[in-house]
């Protein structure tokens, strides 16, 4: 009678210290994914969403509309007209190495020379901001782009501003011409309008003639 007393007590005690550490296990594994999520939650939670609302935003430069040159008597000098550019979004373009061959035979640019474009650019500016592959595309380019489009993600055609010259020659010397802003251009011009104005690359701005000399003002 004694000894089957003593085994049972054995066994509770046995069981008692098993219930211990199972508590202790659960405890220690609730306290981990409580702390967890605090960190993630509290430490992390605006990185975290920034992050998350990145995923789901395509960047787009909107580019403003440059002034346009009038003579004395109101007639137009050098204007702004509506064109078409070619782009990639990188965090988009699943396929690229596909969606490259593609636009090559459409736009004659070799397939290459696309993929390291859009490398690039990743790289340099994240995969959030679009590629520009060709600018001032023609119509028949703009309707076999479409065609495709749906095909290859993160292709897609945008609506730009160009500028138009109508004295052509005549008219090259005076107003000079616009052009999209180079690196050494990039930290002149900041530094140059600081208060006014920031540029970035993929920024249009006046190169030569009339276009450069009133870049603040246009």
């Amino acid at each position: 009678m004694n000894t089957h007393l003593h085994v049972e007590q054995d066994n509770v005690k046995t069981y008692s210290e098993r219930f211990r550490l199972f508590n202790l296990i659960l405890f220690l594994s609730a306290f981990i994914i409580t702390a967890r999520l605090w960190y993630l939650q509290i430490i992390q939670g605006q990185d975290l969403r920034a992050y998350s609302e990145k995923n789901h935003v395509k960047q787009i430069k909107l580019r403003a509309p440059r002034g346009l040159f009038l003579d004395r008597e109101g007639r137009i000098l050098v204007e702004n007209i509506q064109g078409y550019s070619v782009v990639i979004s990188p965090q988009y373009a699943s396929q690229l190495k596909k969606t490259a061959q593609v636009l090559s035979q459409i736009l004659h640019i070799p397939a290459s020379k696309i993929i390291r474009k859009v490398k690039k650019s990743r790289y340099q500016n994240g995969p959030f901001r679009t590629v520009k592959i060709k600018e001032n595309i023609s119509l028949d380019e703009v309707r076999e782009i479409l065609k495709v489009r749906l095909d290859n993600p993160g292709l897609d055609i945008e609506k730009v501003i160009l500028r138009s010259y109508p004295l052509g020659e005549n008219g090259a010397q005076v107003f000079g011409y616009v052009g999209e802003i180079s690196k050494p251009q990039i930290k002149e011009y900041n530094k140059k309008f600081k208060g006014q104005y920031i540029f970035q690359q993929g920024d249009i701005i006046g190169k030569r003639g009339l276009e450069k000399v009133w870049e603040a003002e246009i």
